[in-house]
């Protein structure tokens, strides 16, 4: 098994506003934050016949779409004849109007292999880190419009996006392609992401539902979490996200979820993702995590995800001859035949179209790469974080005579994270990984064709820029002492399969830093990072930029900031602790195997009790600890004020409004936050309520208001399945962080229950 994952892994080397008027000018608020309001899509003409084109199907015919196969030649596995080539594929019934599923995956752009067509127009995108820090569900939506497009040109209609899971582990190694630490940053971003693929007549697959925290043996461990808190944090991620996008497929994860593998898991899956949250589409397991054919079928699981890497292709002949004994009912064959077709129709892929569609000519792949480039760079400029600034340090003058440049590969790329979600476009870099971290198969790092050095020349074209790679911190120190200005491209490098064993940066950049730091005051640090690194140089450089990993356009927006041209507005999706001792847990479990991801004894417990729903500044604001810089923290080139907080009930919502002025010399763009805490409950830790994305010229105010989700001020009573806001005083603060306490409004709620809405479906 390790054999054949090595060879896989080296194979695969807006929200809807409304209006506020204002002061003779209308701004648009983010309506669709309370996702519970949104208005239901209008319902297909092509799901009407379902129930007839499903009694015409023969029992094989509906058994034959129920598994899918892996779609590539690689270690004996020959490419089904029909696929495209990627992920996976599912043979479908021409008679019937049934389309081949072709399942790439794309969480940062269509995944490329050696079948990809035109694989020139394929856009890498930034990190789902990224996209998260921008606070924007436009941009989010965005991204999926651009995924979605590409991928339909390609003919794949089955997409397997990046993770709606919470940032537990800080050490993770897919923490990248994940939207944050917060259920409802991450909802909004992994639903718009979502909304935006299936505009393209594509389906979007969520995943990994529903706690999948570490990579470290993720086949093998068992991770545990009472009901109250899983609802709270990690399900109210997925039941945002799936509110608000009508994502036509759900991907379980990997790992085992209080004790039952997730395809057995029936009280998630089918109790509280279809029966209680009316989710109305299909859910396929995680490739190779399909353990069983009945348990499985009758718990929920309706397709199975390239059966050749399962112990048997459970849902083929297993799963026919289990009906035919009556062990499977018929009329559950009959449900995972109609949530596939009903998932297809809602992106509209059913029927089919016959003749099927010609093939398209070569400019229709690659006419809008400028257009999907200019939407890379513009993620990347609104996600990349400013966390340091002192004395102005940046924008850098363009009178400098010489800037060192150093570290990082900076001369000739920039780094990405590996694993399925990598986009690798031609002319990227590849350098071989051996032996990481207990793993003994090689992995392949990227860099982007977009070169730091190459970008910064072209904003300060009068300027001498000296790169040195940082090996020799003696010499490096020696060049950045000579120059006006030093420029460290500082990077940590982390993959699906792999977690971090601390948060240092890797190969000893934090001396190189210090190093470098000592030698010149005017020292710049860019970390291109998975997530949160420590930083014991903090007080030592004068400005830090996190650019996490930035895509294809991420050189020129990285030298966008730095000259100016563009003023920083990204703010932090996750926490950045001092060190390992303020987490929860502070190492991951059993990171030192010797036997690789992907094999050994199993299960065992990994509780995630200790903290419960209290995930990232939670855990920091109910355990009294003030992390290195907190979420929601950012920067800018200018200045905020905000005023006169209120908070108003309105009908059945909470409704925050304040004003807000750009203070600064330079246009700019803020995200006010707003949290919540309960004066009278210490177990009720401060949590995001709403926020809003505004964009100010120097001088320019507005008054804004922020609709606000009420889900996130209850608690969740399992007894009574409902949601429970307690009566009492409520304290709601409008900050740019969680740490910040200064504007605050507190108001009276009586107590109320909120019933567990069914997500808002054509089919419900």
């Amino acid at each position: 098994m390790v054999n054949f994952f090595s060879s896989l892994r080296q194979f695969f080397s807006t929200e809807k506003p409304f209006s506020i008027p204002h002061g003779g000018k209308t701004l648009m608020a983010r309506g669709k934050y309370s996702f519970l309001k949104k208005k239901p899509l209008r319902p297909s003409s092509s799901t009407k016949n379902i129930s007839q084109i499903i009694d015409r199907l023969t029992l094989e015919e509906k058994i034959a779409l129920l598994s899918s196969q892996l779609a590539i030649d690689i270690a004996g596995i020959q490419k089904p004849p029909h696929a495209i080539g990627s992920a996976g594929f599912c043979e479908g019934n021409k008679d019937a109007a049934i389309p081949a599923l072709q399942i790439t995956d794309a969480g940062l752009g269509v995944g490329i292999t050696p079948y990809t067509p035109y694989p020139e127009g394929i856009t890498a995108l930034p990190s789902t880190l990224t996209l998260a820090a921008s606070f924007s569900s436009t941009m989010a939506e965005k991204a999926g419009n651009l995924i979605g497009k590409e991928a339909s040109l390609r003919g794949f209609n089955v997409l397997l996006l990046g993770g709606c899971n919470l940032v537990r582990e800080p050490l993770s190694g897919r923490n990248f392609e994940t939207a944050g630490e917060d259920p409802l940053l991450s909802g909004h971003i992994s639903g718009a992401l979502a909304r935006g693929v299936q505009n393209n007549k594509v389906v979007a697959a969520l995943k990994h539902f529903v706690l999948s925290p570490q990579e470290t043996r993720r086949a093998f461990y068992n991770a545990t979490l009472n009901e109250e808190a899983l609802q709270e944090s990690d399900l109210l991620a997925f039941y945002i996200a799936l509110g608000t996008s009508h994502a036509g497929a759900v991907m379980l994860c990997e790992n085992r979820v209080n004790d039952l593998p997730m395809p057995e898991n029936s009280y998630l899956v089918t109790t509280v993702l279809k029966k209680e949250w009316g989710f109305s589409g299909w859910v396929l397991s995680e490739w190779g995590s399909t353990p069983s054919c009945e348990p499985s079928a009758i718990a929920g699981l309706d397709q199975e995800s390239a059966r050749e890497l399962d112990k048997s292709p459970y849902f083929t002949e297993p799963l026919l001859q289990a009906v035919q004994e009556g062990r499977v009912p018929l009329a559950r064959i009959d449900d995972m035949v109609e949530r596939i077709l009903k998932g297809l129709a809602q992106a509209g892929l059913f029927p089919a179209p016959s003749p099927p569609p010609q093939p398209l000519e070569p400019n229709a792949f690659t006419a809008d790469m400028k257009a999907h480039y200019l939407t890379a760079r513009s993620i990347a400029e609104k996600g990349i974080v400013l966390l340091k600034n002192d004395n102005e340090c940046l924008p850098l003058p363009f009178n400098l005579t010489r800037i060192a440049l150093i570290g990082g590969h900076a001369d000739l790329g920039i780094l990405s994270g590996g694993g399925s979600s990598q986009v690798t476009p031609p002319n990227s870099l590849s350098f071989e990984v051996n032996a990481q971290r207990g793993h003994n198969f090689p992995l392949q790092r990227i860099y982007h064709p977009s070169v730091p050095l190459l970008e910064l020349r072209k904003k300060f074209s009068s300027t001498e820029f000296v790169f040195h790679d940082g090996t020799n911190v003696k010499e490096a120190s020696q060049i950045a002492r000579d120059c006006d200005a030093a420029i460290i491209f500082a990077e940590q490098w982390m993959s699906e399969g792999l977690d971090s064993p601390n948060l240092e940066l890797p190969d000893q950049q934090d001396i190189l830093i210090s190093s470098i730091a000592l030698a010149n005051p005017k020292t710049i640090v860019v970390l291109i990072t998975g997530g949160a690194v420590k930083m014991p140089w903090v007080n030592q450089v004068g400005a830090i930029l996190a650019a996490w990993y930035p895509g294809i356009a991420g050189a020129e927006a990285i030298a966008r900031i730095i000259s100016g041209e563009v003023t920083p507005s990204g703010r932090l999706p996750i926490s950045f602790p001092h060190n390992e001792d303020q987490l929860p847990n502070p190492t991951p479990i059993d990171i030192t195997i010797e036997d690789g991801n992907f094999s050994g004894p199993g299960p065992f417990d990994i509780s995630y009790k200790k903290e419960g729903s209290n995930v990232g500044y939670r855990w920091f604001s109910h355990t009294k600890q003030k992390p290195l810089f907190p979420f929601g923290f950012g920067l800018s080139y200018t200045s905020f004020h905000y005023s006169d907080l209120m908070i108003t009930e309105q009908d059945e919502t909470l409704v925050a409004t304040l004003d807000i002025v750009n203070t600064g010399q330079f246009r700019g763009t803020d995200v006010p936050q707003i949290y919540v805490s309960h004066t009278g409950r210490t177990s009720f830790s401060k949590r995001l309520i709403g926020y809003y994305r505004i964009n100010l010229e120097a001088g320019q105010g507005a008054r804004i208001s922020i609709v606000l989700e009420k889900k996130i001020l209850a608690h969740f009573h399992s007894s009574r399945r409902q949601w429970h806001i307690e009566g009492g005083r409520y304290a709601f603060t409008a900050a740019p962080h969680a740490d910040d306490d200064t504007l605050q409004y507190d108001i009276t709620l009586s107590e109320e229950y909120l019933p567990i809405k069914a997500i808002v479906s054509p089919f419900i």
